[in-house]
């Protein structure tokens, strides 16, 4: 039996990236109607299936951790394979609640939501896991990678990544208010411009008025070097 503990942003993710046919069960406190669990295509889970499931996916946010672990922990099989995902939680913490259990550290590189829209994911799993790592490649389609790699790193490349997207974000905003454009227009160039142009840029794949402005700053940026 196959669990999500939690059925936020994360979880709903990574359902698209399923291939399995196993029966995909979840679990969250705020429990729905049947519809609502059916658009999804997984089913609710109580605390008395909680024995059953082989393997869990701890898809809550990292501060909802003890909560959870110290009320349910109980319920969960000791033999279970336990997937956990909160970026800024590591193995050890976990694993003092779940003595006995096999933690196993499986962290996504990069925004949940951002996952779906570019039909690509990239999970890490640390090389001494591999096992749980080539199972995880038979659970998701190949559009969700599986990479060996430590847990550390994959929370100082989010913390990079995310502070230069919030500062970017920020200074190109300011700079576009003093400049006197509307807040519609604004917003579009965050949202559309810039992340088109960051996706072109990875694949090398900018237009001539793209490539005119990167040769701009290739210059500008060899020329500091220079001084340097």
């Amino acid at each position: 039996m196959i669990l999500f503990i939690g059925f936020g942003r994360l979880t709903q993710s990574l359902l698209p990236f399923i291939k399995s046919e196993e029966t995909i069960y979840v679990f969250h406190k705020n429990r729905r109607d049947e519809d609502y669990y059916n658009q999804f295509k997984v089913q609710y889970a109580g605390t008395d299936m909680f024995s059953k499931a082989s393997h869990i996916f701890l898809a809550l946010p990292g501060s909802a951790y003890n909560d959870f672990l110290t009320q349910y922990g109980q319920y969960l099989h000791k033999e279970a394979i336990i997937f956990h995902m909160a970026t800024a939680i590591m193995e050890q913490e976990v694993i003092s609640y779940m003595k006995g259990s096999k933690v196993v550290p499986c962290k996504c590189v990069g925004q949940a939501d951002q996952m779906v829209t570019e039909k690509q994911g990239l999970l890490i799993v640390p090389e001494s896991f591999e096992q749980e790592a080539k199972w995880l490649k038979s659970f998701f389609a190949k559009d969700m990678k599986v990479q060996s790699g430590e847990e550390e790193d994959v929370l100082l490349i989010n913390q990079h990544a995310t502070k230069a997207a919030l500062e970017l974000a920020v200074s190109l905003k300011k700079e576009l208010h003093k400049k006197s454009f509307e807040e519609q227009w604004i917003d579009h160039s965050l949202e559309v411009t810039v992340r088109g142009v960051i996706k072109s840029y990875c694949h090398q794949q900018l237009g001539g008025f793209g490539r005119n402005l990167l040769k701009d700053i290739e210059k500008q940026s060899e020329g500091s070097e220079d001084e340097d």
